[in-house]
């Protein structure tokens, strides 16, 4: 009895450690998000054209000249996304469905309203881009009560457009759990990618222009 007792003990242990290492080895691939992200971020907003920058002067050799705190600071970067790139290499390599009839009909849909109806009103800054990754309106000034209504229910679609990429993402990869990461790396996205000009809010609720 005594050793039957240890035996199902070990048993139960061994059950406990092996489920414990699947659990371990069930990880939030954020890498493989993020360029996920970026791509659907660049697709939804392929054809919106930021304002012109204004001509850089040249030095007269024709080359602007060196900055040494900005080539020790690029040093510095190169040195740490590479890194970066050989601690998450295997994350990188894990394969994330985001190409389902329904992500890519979301995806479409925002793409859609972002070079339509959306365009003037996100380069003039009257809506501008949250902490959270949603459209939210800035200013209605100078807008007709008509003009009114009408963005806040375009700006309303889209922000639940943009709920359900998450989701839709989040469910083609058999991870509902997921859901929010996926929008928190998505916020990041819709910021970082914005075109020049655009109002974005920083993580400490600041609006600036970018």
């Amino acid at each position: 009895m005594m050793a039957l007792s240890v035996g199902r003990k070990l048993t139960w242990l061994l059950l406990f450690v092996l489920g414990a290492c699947v659990t371990v080895n069930v990880y939030f691939p954020a890498p493989a998000v993020d360029q996920a992200a970026e791509r659907i971020v660049r697709e939804v907003w392929s054809g919106m054209t930021p304002p012109a920058p204004p001509p850089v002067k040249q030095s007269p050799t024709g080359t602007q000249p060196a900055d040494g705190h900005s080539m020790r600071s690029n040093g510095t970067l190169q040195v740490v996304n590479a890194v970066l790139s050989w601690l998450v290499a295997p994350a990188v390599a894990a394969d994330l469905n985001v190409s389902t009839a329904a992500i890519r009909a979301v995806s479409d849909s925002l793409k859609s309203r972002a070079s339509g109806a959306l365009k003037p009103y996100l380069f003039n800054g009257q809506v501008g881009i949250n902490r959270e990754g949603d459209l939210e309106i800035r200013s209605e000034e100078g807008l007709t009560l008509q003009q009114k209504g009408e963005l806040r229910t375009r700006v309303r679609e889209d922000n639940a457009d943009r709920a359900a990429l998450y989701r839709e993402i989040a469910a083609a990869n058999g991870h509902t759990e997921w859901e929010g990461e996926i929008r928190e790396r998505f916020a990041l996205k819709w910021i970082s990618e914005a075109p020049s000009g655009w109002q974005v809010q920083k993580p400490d609720g600041a609006w600036v222009k970018k």
